[in-house]
């Protein structure tokens, strides 16, 4: 959290000087007024525009470093789709075939890859489908943490002693935490879905809570627009990911319940009724036309999906976790050592009287600010903080609700967390240096961002670009283009797909996982790319990856010779290669077995087998 060159604060500090600072002019020291308005709102903005600009190429240089895997979605989910609609071809998970994802996802990246589709070559337009989303979220992740950043600025006063303190903590802990670099910058619906969480908080304290003296007045009209911006982007984030309609209802009952100060109570919760009611029903009404467009069917995909995953309890098919994974698992995971900062944070905000004696940092400091008259300011801090913290608790708890949980569905809590992370490590100044603590923090982040963007499960990706080459070696040059076919002895949905290869001349087939209610139709939508393997009829209640598992090597007889692929990937070789001529062309090691790709007969001309590991 250095400063750059000639004094410009560097990423995650903010200049000095900043406003109601106490400043010492040689003539004792006296307080920096605020501007009140206009002049603070365009000051507001012009912060959030100077963190964002600053964080672009920091979140586009990490979003390039992303050669690793971590979940199917961030394929089969987005740019795979987004790829058959714009291209007509790619594989459609059984998701897609029952109605539980909605479009809009997919198609932020397909009208990127539209607009490239026609005025691009080819060749071109597979590096946009391949590296495209990963810039574009790039983009988005910088938008997110100018939305962390004016949180921070709503709830904490601009003072060197306190506020300011705080609000550089706070910018420190969001834009150098792991995770927010390693998730934020990959194609998730959780993504975007933190992106507009964050920025929908920072409305909602608007439209909800009083001001502070550092915030220009909020008028009726200002009331109205927050109001209509939360509910917007709420709507949104549950049309991306029902399962966060809990939050944001909760969010709206807390709204109701206690008005904006300084409001006419009445004349507040029939606003914020009609236009909640107004402004979610456009947004869903609009994302269901565009789901009946694309399904072809009338499909309201946040109830399919809260049908499916709570009411039926789908979501173990995905596998399940403890009740208590993404608050004794998963937050710690990403929150490292700021983990107990947070805890200690939120104690004391909700436990202030135990902190006025000045022992404790910031409650000492702001018992010292209210002789200069901050008293309200800190009550207004410490009752935001507080919020905050709850806030991430509770989407926790609405997301321990579901058997299945990934930490990656709790991203959009750590910008709700860092509040109480920054007032918490500040309150221990007296036990800790915090300058130690930040640097620790740091480079604790930098490590795991590092090992889990460049090591972790990195063959899972890197077996596309061999797959490439094995095609473009076996290829003629300025002759016809021939086919090469892939099988993947892998747990299905294990590497990327056509997105990232964009070409319908490299045939891939892997065995489907899909729930045997939706095998059937799972096989039709995607006719097209398994022709080649057609395997033999499964017994009732099986899906193929099921049968491959119960006995591999005679699976994978049969798949050898009735398909005859020209490229086999395993995650350990079968009898079965051998024994049919095939050949270890190259292999990576993962965490668990090493990812090994076959060839028949001799390594293809101009390769060579490689072994390489992590």
């Amino acid at each position: 959290m250095g400063r750059g060159a000639g004094g410009r604060p560097g990423y995650g500090e903010f200049p000095e000087g900043k406003l109601g600072e106490t400043r010492d002019t040689g003539h004792g020291a006296r307080r920096v007024p605020p501007p009140s308005g206009a002049g603070a709102s365009i000051r507001d903005e012009e912060e959030a525009i100077g963190v964002f600009s600053r964080a672009v190429p920091r979140m586009l240089l990490v979003s390039m470093l992303q050669l690793t895997a971590f979940a199917p979605d961030e394929y089969f989910q987005g740019p795979e789709v987004a790829h058959r609609v714009v291209f007509g071809y790619g594989h459609l998970t059984w998701e897609w075939v029952a109605g539980l994802r909605s479009y809009l996802h997919p198609m932020v990246y397909a009208a990127m890859y539209k607009v490239v589709s026609g005025s691009l070559p080819d060749s071109f337009v597979g590096v946009v489908t391949w590296w495209g989303p990963y810039l574009l979220h790039a983009v988005i992740a910088a938008w997110t943490l100018a939305g962390a950043h004016r949180l921070a600025e709503f709830v904490f006063r601009p003072s060197a002693t306190s506020g300011g303190s705080l609000r550089r903590l706070n910018a420190g802990f969001v834009g150098w935490n792991w995770f927010m670099g390693y998730c934020l910058t990959r194609p998730y619906s959780n993504s975007l879905e933190a992106a507009l969480c964050t920025h929908g908080l920072v409305a909602y304290m608007r439209a909800s809570f009083a001001p502070p003296r550092w915030i220009h007045d909020v008028t009726e009209k200002d009331r109205i627009r927050f109001i209509v911006v939360w509910v917007m982007l709420g709507a949104l984030c549950v049309v991306l990911r029902p399962a966060s309609g809990l939050f944001w209802a909760m969010l709206a009952v807390r709204a109701l319940l206690w008005p904006a100060p300084g409001t006419s109570r009445a004349r507040y919760r029939v606003t914020l009724l009609a236009l909640g009611v107004a402004v979610s029903g456009i947004v869903l009404a609009l994302t269901t036309w565009l789901d009946w467009f694309m399904y072809g069917r009338l499909e309201i995909v946040p109830w399919n999906f809260l049908r499916f995953n709570v009411l039926e309890g789908g979501s173990a098919l995905y596998g399940t976790s403890p009740w208590h994974a993404n608050v004794t698992m998963h937050a710690p995971s990403m929150l490292l050592i700021a983990f107990p900062a947070f805890w200690y944070g939120w104690y004391v905000n909700w436990m202030p009287h135990r902190h006025q004696d000045g022992r404790a940092g910031p409650a000492g400091r702001h018992r010292r600010d209210a002789e200069r008259g901050g008293a309200l300011e800190h009550a207004q801090a410490t009752k935001q903080v507080s919020f905050l913290a709850w806030c991430a608790f509770f989407y926790c708890a609405v997301y321990s609700i579901p058997a299945h949980k990934e930490v990656r569905f709790l991203l959009p809590a750590v910008p709700m967390c860092m509040p109480a992370v920054s007032y918490g490590v500040d309150a221990l100044a007296r036990r800790l240096s915090v300058a130690t603590f930040a640097r620790v923090y740091k480079w604790l982040n930098v490590v795991a961002l590092a090992y889990f963007s460049l090591v972790h499960q990195r063959g899972q990706v890197g077996v596309l670009s061999v797959v490439r080459r094995l095609h473009a070696a076996g290829s003629p040059e300025g002759g016809q283009v021939r086919s090469t076919s892939v099988l993947f002895l892998t747990p299905c949905h294990f590497t990327p797909y056509y997105a990232y290869i964009h070409t319908r001349e490299i045939k891939m087939r892997f065995f489907d996982c899909s729930p045997a209610a939706y095998r059937s139709e799972v096989d039709w939508v995607n006719a097209a790319e398994r022709s080649w393997l057609r395997l033999p009829d499964l017994p009732d209640g099986v899906s193929e990856r099921e049968y491959f598992e119960s006995d591999p090597d005679r699976v994978t007889d049969i798949a050898l010779r009735i398909g005859r692929p020209d490229v086999v990937v395993s995650l350990k070789g079968h009898g079965s290669l051998q024994k049919h001529g095939y050949t270890l062309h190259w292999q990576h090691w993962n965490p668990m077995d090493p990812v090994q790709v076959y060839t028949k007969g001799a390594p293809a001309k101009g390769t060579r087998t490689t072994t390489t590991p992590s």
